[in-house]
């Protein structure tokens, strides 16, 4: 004979401790230092992927780069009349000339790096979610490395508890 089997409900109920956690959390940190001059954000604020949370003051750096960029624009002045002499008249040796392609490349460098610096004055999100915990405010002295906030997804939530081998 063949009997078929079918499934049936099966429902234990247990009173267990536990806690429930979000999915993902992660901690937003600064890589740049300075004065906090904005903070786009509260505990309990969703927040999307990208969004600024804190803009830090950028007057130095912008001076900076002005500076940078005047020291490029001399630099590559430089090389190209080098480079025009040693075209027409040969008046400039190799190594001159290689020694002043690679002042005006030094000079670029400089450059991208405080535009680099620049972009990280505005702290965003790496990830959607809702701010857990928000640990700088308005006017604060903000290290490299310091954590701003942190961000929960709560979209999947984990539950953590204990059982003992008698109640799996």
């Amino acid at each position: 004979k063949i009997k078929k089997i079918t499934g049936s409900l099966f429902i234990k109920r247990l009173n267990i401790i536990g806690r429930l956690k979000a999915s993902t959390e992660v901690t937003v940190s600064s890589e740049e230092g300075g004065i906090i001059k904005e903070i786009h954000f509260d505990k309990g604020t969703k927040v999307k992927k990208g969004a600024p949370l804190v803009r830090l003051d950028d007057t130095t750096l912008l001076a900076k780069l002005s500076e940078v960029n005047a020291a490029y624009d001399l630099e590559n002045m430089n090389y190209e009349r080098l480079k025009v002499l040693k075209d027409n008249a040969g008046a400039v040796s190799d190594f001159d000339l290689k020694s002043a392609e690679f002042k005006k490349n030094m000079a670029a460098a400089r450059v991208d790096i405080i535009k680099t610096r620049l972009n990280k004055t505005i702290i965003k999100t790496p990830s959607g979610g809702t701010v857990y915990k928000k640990f700088v405010e308005n006017g604060e002295l903000l290290n490299p490395g310091s954590p701003v906030a942190k961000i929960i997804q709560t979209n999947v939530i984990k539950a953590e508890a204990t059982l003992t081998e008698s109640e799996i």
